[in-house]
């Protein structure tokens, strides 16, 4: 019988290894959290209305701002046209307090003082696909624009008391109603309610800002979601600031790779930027330790500590736990802050239980115990011995450490002392006057040790330092 045969062709390993690779990536990519948040325009026809997506913060960050005349607000925004209006963020309708805006080629930021729309326009031109960082300052004086932590314009005589009253929602990626819409990709933007400096806008634009940032009014990371996946479930973009304006989201698909959550953003996520200034140094001490506090860098100028010293450096021995502030004159001209809390640790105690040799050259005892602080207790003693007991101990002077749980540590000395070598020496001797009498004498005097001396003559005697009666013989007394 012919057999018959056919050759099955090999797959190649490096074809199968690479679309392994691929898929693998993909799903790594996809399975990412995203950090930055895509806003379309969805149209629908001729026949229809066109959505926009955006986020709805509500209006109760107006009446924050109403009284005040000082804001900062920042973004990342990484526009896909140069045409047109797209808002980042603000709470513009018929009226407003503020808006951070793309208009057509350029960046403006406005505000209402309470007279009035005014505007400052960027000098630099809006760039397409590419992420930049725009901020908007209004100081109660003048508005500043600034681009890439460069300060580009500024719009003088601003001068209004406050900002208008307003009850129109703080939007992002669109106002109210929905138009003038954003086209592109928001990120980490941030409202404040003062006005930041030059030197912290380049300070903080290039990463997030901790929850406690001094008057941080709303702070969206946009680190939610899956980077490109499907993200149905997602409803806000949460706010960081502690302050609860979490923003809701309208109209987004949430799928794929536009109007959905999407990396990269404009900073990486996590990257929590330093303060600008801080206060180094231990943050707990053991009570009657110093402590060293510095602060500041070739960047600043004047230091005013609330010890009333002005240098850079504090040394400080607080006897309960303390708090200190430092402000600092940067060389921008801004002034800033920073606190640093010393905590102090209560220094255990000990107590010693001395047993004193009784007789000269033998030994005695101690027993240690350690007592406040915090639990447990470590010892050391000048002999080298770890233990709270110890016997043998010969006289002299002793130094015990205990150390507590927090490592503070306390010492004590105590003496064992012995009493002075006991001495006997004879008096006096009677012998006896007549062969087989019983007349004879002895007295000793005893010196030294403990007084009280007892006596006990052998083979006889009695019990007192004189011994009488006795015989011919040799004797002893004790």
């Amino acid at each position: 019988m012919i057999k018959s045969f056919t050759k099955q062709k090999t797959k190649n390993p490096i074809k199968l290894s690479i679309l392994l690779f691929s898929i693998l990536f993909s799903l790594s990519i996809k399975g990412q959290t995203g950090s930055a948040l895509n806003f379309q325009s969805h149209y629908c026809g001729f026949f229809c209305s066109p959505t926009y997506d955006y986020c709805d913060a509500g209006t109760l960050m107006n009446g924050i701002l109403d009284p005040l005349n000082t804001i900062t607000v920042e973004a990342w925004a990484k526009p896909e046209t140069n045409t047109g209006l797209g808002t980042i963020v603000g709470n513009y309708s018929s009226g407003m307090q503020f808006l951070l805006r793309r208009d057509n080629a350029n960046w403006t930021f406005w505000v209402d003082d309470g007279s009035g729309f005014k505007v400052v326009t960027s000098v630099a031109t809006v760039s397409v696909n590419v992420y930049q960082h725009i901020a908007g300052v209004w100081d109660g004086s003048t508005l500043k624009i600034y681009i890439n932590g460069v300060l580009d314009n500024t719009t003088t005589g601003i001068t209004g008391a406050s900002f208008a009253t307003v009850t129109n929602p703080v939007r992002i990626g669109a106002t109210n109603p929905s138009t003038e819409a954003f086209q592109g990709t928001i990120d980490e933007i941030r409202i404040w309610t003062r006005a930041l400096c030059s030197a912290e806008i380049l300070n903080n634009m290039n990463g997030e800002v901790a929850t406690t940032g001094v008057g941080l009014l709303a702070n969206y990371h946009f680190n939610q979601g899956i980077a490109g996946g499907s993200n149905g479930g997602v409803t806000q973009v949460l706010d960081a600031s502690g302050n609860n304006y979490h923003a809701n989201m309208y109209n987004f698909t949430k799928t794929g790779t536009i109007s959905n959550w999407i990396n990269p953003g404009g900073v990486t996520s996590g990257n929590i930027v330093s303060p600008m200034l801080t206060v180094t140094g231990l943050s707990t001490i053991c009570n009657g330790d110093a402590v060293i506090l510095t602060t500041g860098s070739a960047a600043y100028n004047t230091y005013t500590w609330s010890t009333g010293s002005n240098s850079s450096s504090i040394t400080v021995s607080p006897s309960v736990t303390t708090t200190y502030s430092v402000s600092a004159t940067h060389t921008s001209a801004c002034v800033f802050s920073a606190t640093k809390t010393v905590t102090v640790n209560a220094l255990p105690s000990l107590t010693a239980s001395v047993t004193n040799v009784l007789c000269n050259g033998g030994t005695g005892s101690a027993t240690i115990t350690g007592t406040g602080g915090v639990s447990p207790y470590t010892y050391l003693a000048s002999n080298g011995s770890t233990l709270s007991a110890q016997s043998g101990l010969t006289s002299g002077t002793y130094n015990y450490t205990v150390t507590d749980n927090n490592g503070c540590k306390k010492t004590q000395t105590f003496i064992i002392t012995q009493p002075a070598a006991l001495t006997v020496i004879p008096v006096s001797q009677t012998n006896i006057a007549c062969n087989g009498g019983s007349n004879g004498a002895a007295a000793l005097s005893a010196s030294g040790g403990v007084g009280g001396y007892t006596y006990s003559w052998a083979p006889s005697g009695g019990s007192a330092s004189t011994a009488t009666g006795l015989v011919a013989g040799s004797y002893t007394c004790t």
